[in-house]
């Protein structure tokens, strides 16, 4: 599991699109795509955004166990 999963699998856990999960954690819509589309890897300062507009730590976006229930 690829942070981009995690943060495409929590964000629509919580029934969020990518344009709200923008708005909620002050990240460009275009990065959330980035980074769930092309696998790349966020800033830490990205990650800790993203993260807490999610409800998770950056621990659980880095995991790649796939407990996500």
């Amino acid at each position: 599991m690829t942070i981009g999963k995690n943060i495409k699998r929590y964000r629509e856990k919580l029934g969020l699109t990518q344009s709200a999960l923008s708005i909620s954690s002050g990240v460009p819509q275009t990065t959330i795509s980035g980074l769930e589309n092309k696998d790349i890897i966020p800033s830490l300062v990205i990650a800790k955004k993203l993260a807490d507009a999610l409800g998770v730590t950056t621990d659980d976006l880095l995991s790649d166990k796939q407990s996500i229930s």
